[in-house]
């Protein structure tokens, strides 16, 4: 998990990044972000009913997505605010597919 200062949580922030961010798309997933000054980047990771339709793998990928965006934190620009979400894929990707993947959009 991440600290609560790098969390992304308020509805009208999310719907900020939606709206008004720009768009990095890799293999497995895509990173939504937009300016939102004075802040540290903060971030939140969606996957959908359609990528899996157990809980269990789509907090799984949730889980490891958290875990590859904390090893890179010091990569991503401040005063962002991101929204990671994961394709749909058969089959599903690994971490190190995940990992390799955000490598190439930074």
């Amino acid at each position: 998990m991440f600290p609560r200062r790098h969390r992304l949580t308020r509805e009208r922030d999310i719907r900020h990044v939606l709206r008004g961010g720009r768009v990095r798309r890799g293999q497995f997933f895509s990173i939504r972000y937009s300016s939102y000054p004075g802040t540290t980047p903060r971030f939140t990771v969606v996957v959908s009913t359609r990528v899996s339709k157990s809980a269990v793998v789509r907090n799984t990928l949730k889980r490891q997505m958290r875990e590859i965006i904390k090893k890179h934190l010091r990569e991503f620009p401040p005063e962002n605010n991101y929204l990671v979400s994961i394709f749909p894929h058969t089959p599903l990707p690994t971490w190190k597919d995940l990992h390799e993947d955000l490598k190439k959009l930074l």
